[in-house]
């Protein structure tokens, strides 16, 4: 795993990303298996007024330990502690010549709550379980994070590092 904390560029500074796949139980059909799942409390990302659905995860704090980072985001956006794995690193294009990486991590949860409280209201409006056709479902009607989804598909696939502004493919479906 990369050990810098922060991708430097000639712009500006940009710290790089933790996101965290959380498999609530496991099923034998992966388009059945659940995966806990934030909605944004606002729309900061798209400006449209839909609070979208995605996979926590959020900035790296200078200094911090990447696996640190991403058990913190899913303690405030999710509520709960989980043991997550590194998966891999995927770069994201934040502007001309300004890039970043996303560090992937997997975690299980066996038996999710009913109803998960998260610490961070400002950021996370309600978190719950979506099976992969839901999933695909939202990203179809405007309401799923491009990002989030892309990087499910490349756990799906087994793709260890990418860029997440190219397309990605899974059982027949593109995004």
């Amino acid at each position: 795993m990369k050990e810098n904390l922060i991708t430097q560029t000639k712009a500006c500074t940009i710290p790089d990303g933790v996101q965290v796949i959380i498999k609530a139980g496991k099923h034998h059909n992966p388009l059945l298996q659940e995966y806990l799942i934030i909605q944004d409390a606002n729309d900061r990302q798209s400006g449209t007024g839909i609070k979208k659905y995605g996979i926590p995860g959020g900035a790296i704090f200078v200094k911090e330990r990447i696996p640190d980072a991403a058990d913190r985001e899913v303690r405030e956006e999710v509520g709960m502690y989980v043991e997550s794995i590194f998966f891999g690193s995927f770069t994201k294009q934040r502007g001309e010549g300004v890039y970043n990486t996303n560090h992937l991590f997997i975690a299980n949860c066996s038996k999710p709550p009913l109803v998960i409280e998260t610490q961070d209201k400002k950021e996370v409006s309600c978190v719950r379980t979506f099976n992969l056709l839901e999933i695909v479902d939202l990203y179809q009607k405007g309401r799923f994070h491009v990002g989030s989804i892309r990087l499910i598909f490349h756990f799906l696939n087994g793709t260890e590092e990418g860029n997440l502004d190219e397309p990605v493919k899974y059982l027949g479906w593109t995004f």
